[in-house]
Order: C-alpha cells, then structure tokens, then sequence
C-alpha cells in the first residue's frame, strides 16, 4: 500500500526513532503491522526504534460519538461499535498485541471523571501484565513502555 510505502522511505532515511500506531479494531491487522515493522527493521538492518500504539478506552459516549461522527482515519469494526463490552474485548486482544512486541501505549481517550481513569487503570494493568514476562527482552527492540 502507499502507506506501507512511505514508511519504508522513512525507514530507509534511518532517522526514524519510533512509530506511531493509530487505534484500531482489527487484532489480525496489527498483528500483520507490527510483523512487517519487524520484517522492516530486519531487511533494512535499522537499530531498534519504539512503537507507540494508542488506546481508544470504550465507553458509551465514545461508541456513539464514533459511530456517527468518528474521529478522522480512525476506522473501527460494527462489533466493536456494537457496545462497551464488545469493544473492551477487542481493547484488551489489542493491548495483549501491544505487550507481546513490545509496543508502549499512549492513552487518546479523555478521562474526565473517577470512573474514566479507573477504566484507563483497569485497561492498563491488563497490558502491564501481559508485557511483564517480557519486560527484559522486548521483541522488536520496543523501548520502554509506558
């Protein structure tokens, strides 16, 4: 694709220290992503450079903000769409990629009231327990995590 693309100049330019990953909901997709970054960072022999991947934190206004009026580029499944129980699942299958390469997170959700931040936290802990087996070999070269 274009994208894959352009981020292969960049990557080629040997300049790059980190990437930015915009939210998803498609678990097999950034898993195919985070693969070619690696494959990338392999075939091009680039030192080690972080990926960042935001977290989209489900709750009931921000389904529906997305479903009628969603964030520009931002591209999320009906099931994810579907309700806050759907979406926490694919979060967490996601937040679960994230850990395993290596992947520092970067929270985009507004938190603006105790019950945003306890499902921030709770969101959180769930990657910090998935990256924790891995904290002293990040694959893909991570970086640290937040």
């Amino acid at each position: 694709t274009r994208e894959r693309d352009r981020l292969i100049r960049k990557l080629r330019t040997g300049h790059v220290s980190s990437v930015w990953l915009q939210f998803g909901s498609d678990p097999a997709l950034l898993r195919d992503s985070l693969d070619f970054l690696r494959e990338q960072q392999r075939a091009l022999r680039l030192p080690p450079f972080k990926t960042i991947g935001s977290l989209f934190v489900p709750s009931k206004r921000l389904l529906a903000q997305q479903r009628f009026r969603p964030w520009k580029g931002l591209f999320l499944s009906a099931q994810f769409l579907s309700g806050v129980e759907e979406a926490d699942v694919i979060t967490r299958q996601l937040l679960a990629l994230y850990a395993q390469y290596g992947v520092g997170v970067v929270v985009e959700t507004p938190c603006t009231s105790q019950q945003d931040l306890e499902r921030v936290e709770a969101l959180l802990q769930s990657w910090r327990r998935s990256a924790a087996p891995m904290a002293h070999h990040p694959p893909g070269g991570g970086g640290k995590r937040v």
